[in-house]
């Protein structure tokens, strides 16, 4: 039985709303970014590997293992300098730096713990550092900021002329 002296209800209900807002924020932005991380797969793989079976298979065998990590996925992206090519124009400028932003947020909320009674986070976005709340109004302006990212890598995709985009086939295993 709770003594209502000792645990009141109204810090209770606050700390509930703050858990579950938390876990929402989290999630999506987990989610987002596996999103950004799933077309750098598809990038890479169609940058390396012509052939269907074997853009598959280096996606399948190599990208999507767990050695090979998104920052090591962004460096290679970075260093490969695919959207920096001269028919682009500097129109992907700063790519790669948003690339890295968003996945040191991701890294951020899930692995922080975060304090319940005040779940500010310091947050990096858009080169700006801010405390933030994982509430609407931050995920609104993560979301503005990943539709940026997704918008450049579709466009290197389609301006690439890469041979694989959009024939993969869903395997499942089991």
């Amino acid at each position: 039985m709770v003594n209502d002296d000792i645990f009141s209800i109204e810090p209770h209900e606050l700390w509930m709303k703050n858990l579950n807002l938390n876990r929402t924020g989290r999630g999506y932005i987990i989610d987002r970014v596996i999103q950004m991380e799933l077309m750098l797969n598809d990038i890479l793989a169609n940058y390396f590997c012509e052939k269907g079976e074997l853009y598959l298979s280096f996606k399948e065998l190599i990208l999507n293992k767990e050695f090979f990590t998104l920052q090591q996925k962004i460096n290679l992206f970075r260093d490969l300098g695919l959207h920096k090519q001269d028919k682009f124009k500097d129109q992907f400028m700063g790519l790669s730096g948003k690339l890295m932003e968003a996945n040191n947020i991701r890294n951020k909320v899930a692995h922080l713990s975060i304090n319940l009674e005040n779940p500010k986070i310091n947050i990096k976005l858009n080169n700006k550092i801010q405390d933030v709340c994982l509430n609407d109004k931050f995920l609104n302006e993560f979301e503005d900021f990943m539709n940026e990212i997704y918008v450049s890598l579709m466009k290197i995709k389609i301006k690439s002329n890469f041979k694989n985009f959009g024939n993969e086939k869903l395997v499942l295993k089991g």
